[in-house]
């Protein structure tokens, strides 16, 4: 975790393990740019929206959703 603490380029994380690190403060998004969720409309389908509203309150910027049409 230490490399965490000292920056990174690009994280990689469940949304699960992203709110845990974002709560206990190893991570932050406040400099962050770009937010990549794969699959977050099945995630929402599954339930799991409040988890993706939690994930973007911690943005400090304003947010700009995007959604890949599929059936192309």
């Amino acid at each position: 975790m230490s490399v965490v603490f000292r920056g990174v380029h690009i994280a990689v994380a469940t949304p699960g393990r992203l709110m845990d690190m974002l709560d206990k403060r190893i991570m932050t998004l406040d400099i962050c740019r770009y937010l990549v969720l794969d699959e977050a409309d099945r995630m929402i389908d599954m339930g799991f929206e409040e988890d993706v509203r939690t994930i973007f309150s911690y943005f400090k910027v304003n947010i700009v959703v995007c959604q890949e049409d599929r059936s192309l």
